[in-house]
């Protein structure tokens, strides 16, 4: 009797041991996961193109049918361009020669050229994003030189015979050359590599508009125990089906659709676990590699329920703190991702209204549209305060000036928008020029259009940026009359994109629509604060009409 009764301590005492003979392993496998996208898209937005949009002398280190077949976005539909046109423009702009500092040396004993090659600051490539011909976002990828051990900037280098100058240099007399197009190309090439395209662009550019699932490589985890048959063999053999399992969805629709075929891997891996104690030391550090499979099954197939639940137990387990941690991160990070997408109680897709255009965007799209705005010497004619017609060649200037060699400053400021200019000929037969400031016109008409003088309630950073300091803070500019009445005046001020100003008998200066300026209509107040009228030509004829309709003033 008392020969039995060891028997089963004996037993436990084997089963401990070879428990404690475990350990885990891990293997890398490619999955698909979910990509959240930083910006929500707009529902109407759904065709995509990319583009080459290159400014003069740029290259880029890929051509320009490499970069539209790499693109694929999941969440729009590719189009040519030739049968229709896209929502969604990717344009992309590389370097030229004028972003490199390029040293050259010539040997005419050897007949060789050796080219050395620096990137400046302004050395980067660079995305557009247009909406429905806008651009709304611009996202620039920086060249930056390799560095020594001493953090120092290190030089690419091209030597080539005199036989190749023609292919790598633009000689532009017996001793000036600059890097061609080719070289710099060549240098792109060099000093990105063949994959920067696949590695860098189009990552960033799928995590911030595409919703999709990418391809990645994860660690999960097998048990490693010399002691068990088969046990090292059966946990290795599901984390590869795993990897061919998960690997093949190529869209979101794919694996959300699929989500029963993981089923048995879940099964398959809390059975393992069941035999585990999580309180024991020894233990627990295998069941975490299994707690993390789990965790890592629900998160990617979006079940955060569980993914949490599993965390839970990770983190109990006390074991690979860093790792734990990390995956605390990346459930907290996907989640926030998944709710700015999807509305976290009914799981319903949110769409934005537009793409929200950044600064930068802001500000070249006003000096587009001021460009663009301008008026060389068309027909038309001026109106002064004085009732004298002159009629001629009309041009205003509504963009910032461009600056070159020898120009004068002007002590009265920046004149654009605040003068016309009327070429017209004189009774000898000779062209002059006669010049109009703001206070001594009533109106000038071109093609139909009609500007006026407007005094708009700016602020001072605005007024002291289109004047020198101490000289002229009069903000009174041309802008363009959309509608007059006797209660209320329109007008678009064409220095920026959409910018458009008020005026109303006996208020001193024209301002943009708020409820405070339209304080004595309370109706119309309380539509222009909830935001009723878009900021367009037709929104804000809208309110003018509006005023006169629905106010009593």
């Amino acid at each position: 009797m008392n020969l039995r009764k060891p028997l089963p301590l004996a037993l436990l005492l084997v089963g401990s041991l070879s428990l404690s003979a475990q350990s885990l392993k891990n293997d890398m496998v490619d999955i698909a996961v979910p990509n959240y996208p930083e910006n929500v898209k707009p529902k109407d937005i759904t065709t995509y193109m990319g583009a080459f949009a290159q400014t003069e002398g740029a290259v880029l280190p890929f051509t320009e049918t490499e970069f539209q077949n790499a693109l694929n976005f999941q969440d729009f539909e590719k189009v040519s361009g030739e049968t229709s046109v896209p929502n969604l423009m990717v344009m992309m702009n590389g370097i030229s020669e004028k972003d490199l500092d390029v040293t050259f040396s010539r040997s005419k004993a050897k007949e060789t050229w050796s080219v050395s090659i620096l990137p400046k600051e302004s050395a980067a490539l660079g995305t557009l994003i247009m909406v429905k011909g806008e651009g709304v976002h611009y996202h620039s990828y920086p060249v930056l030189a390799s560095k020594d051990d001493n953090d120092k900037p290190v030089a690419e280098v091209f030597d080539f015979t005199f036989k190749e100058q023609d292919k790598y240099l633009t000689l532009l007399s017996e001793d000036q050359a600059k890097a061609s197009p080719y070289l710099v190309q060549e240098y792109l090439k060099k000093r990105l590599g063949d994959t920067y395209l696949t590695r860098v662009i189009l990552p960033d550019l799928y995590d911030k508009y595409d919703l999709r699932v990418n391809l990645k490589s994860e660690k999960f985890y097998y048990i490693k125990d010399k002691k068990t048959a088969g046990l090292e063999d059966e946990t290795r053999k599901m984390v590869a089906d795993l990897g061919s399992l998960v690997s093949s969805a190529e869209t979101l629709d794919d694996l959300r659709n699929n989500k029963g075929q993981f089923q048995p891997f879940v099964d398959f891996w809390n059975a393992k676990l069941a035999n585990y104690d999580l309180s024991d030391k020894t233990e627990k550090k295998v069941a975490w590699g299994l707690l993390m499979n789990l965790y890592k099954v629900s998160l990617f197939t979006e079940d955060f329920d569980n993914a949490q639940k599993y965390l839970d137990k990770v983190i109990a387990c006390d074991h690979k703190k860093w790792a734990t941690n990390s995956a605390k991160s990346l459930l907290k990070r996907t989640k926030e991702s998944f709710n700015q997408q999807y509305n976290g109680a009914t799981s319903n897709r949110k769409y934005a209204p537009a793409y929200e255009v950044d600064s930068k965007m802001k500000n070249v799209n006003n000096k587009m549209a001021a460009k663009n705005n301008n008026i060389n010497k068309a027909d038309g004619y001026v109106i002064t305060t004085e009732g004298e017609k002159f009629e001629g060649k009309i041009s205003i200037r509504f963009s910032d000036e461009e600056p070159s060699a020898g120009t004068m400053i002007d002590l009265d400021g920046d004149t654009k928008a605040k003068r016309a200019v009327v070429t017209y000929i004189n009774e000898k037969g000779k062209s002059k020029n006669k010049v109009f400031k703001c206070k001594g016109v009533k109106e000038i008409v071109v093609d139909d259009k009609v500007f006026e003088p407007v005094n708009p309630k700016t602020s001072l950073v605005k007024v002291s940026d289109n004047a020198l300091s101490g000289f002229n803070l009069n903000n009174t500019v041309f802008m363009q009359r959309l509608f007059q009445s006797e209660k209320v005046g329109l007008y678009k001020d064409l220095t920026v994109s959409e910018d458009y100003f008020f005026t109303l008998p006996g208020v001193k200066k024209a301002e943009k629509a708020s409820a405070e300026f339209f304080a004595s209509c309370n109706d119309l107040a309380t539509k222009i604060g909830n935001g009723e009228f878009e900021n367009t030509a037709e929104g804000q004829l809208k309110i003018a009409k509006a005023y006169i309709s629905d106010c009593n003033n």
